[in-house]
C-alpha cells in the first residue's frame, strides 16, 4: 500500500509519525477515529461594571459639558462614547468606585439603570444662590 500522507513539514513533523499511526487502521480500509473532541464553552470572566446581578453595582465615570457649565453626566465608559454631542464637548471629572456613592445624593440605582438603557445619565448642577440682602 502506497503511503498517501504528506511529507513532514515545519511545525508538524513531530507529529507526523503519530498522526500516520493513528490514519492507519492495520487493514488498509478504514482510519482509526480519535474520540471527538467535546467543545468548553469559553469560562466566564467576573466583571464588576455591569449591574445585571444583586450587589454588583459599577464603575460610573462623570463628566462635565464645556458647552453648558451646570450640565454634568454620569457615563459606563472612561471615554464617554455614548455622551450626547449637542452638549459637548465632554471633560471627564472624576470616577464613582463600585464601593461608593454619587456626589449629592444621587440614586446610585437610578444612575445604573439609566446608563445600562441609554449609555449615560445627564443632571445640572444648580447654582449657588446669593441670599437676598
Amino acid at each position: 500500500m502506497p503511503n498517501d500522507a504528506p511529507e513532514d513539514v515545519g511545525f508538524l513533523r513531530p507529529a507526523a509519525p503519530l498522526i500516520r499511526s493513528l490514519l492507519a487502521s492495520g487493514d488498509g480500509s478504514t482510519p482509526v477515529t480519535c474520540r471527538p473532541r467535546v467543545h468548553h464553552p469559553p469560562s466566564i470572566v467576573f466583571d464588576p461594571t455591569p449591574t445585571d446581578r444583586k450587589g454588583i453595582r459599577m464603575r460610573i465615570f462623570m463628566f462635565k459639558s464645556e458647552a453648558k457649565s451646570e450640565l454634568r453626566a454620569f457615563a459606563g465608559d472612561s471615554a464617554g462614547s455614548k455622551l450626547p454631542r449637542q452638549h459637548g464637548p465632554w471633560h471627564a471629572t472624576g470616577v464613582i468606585r463600585p464601593d461608593k456613592d454619587p456626589p449629592y445624593n444621587l440614586p446610585r440605582t437610578a444612575i445604573e439603570k439609566a446608563i445600562k438603557a441609554d449609555g449615560f445619565q445627564l443632571w445640572r448642577l444648580k447654582s449657588k444662590l446669593s441670599p437676598p440682602a
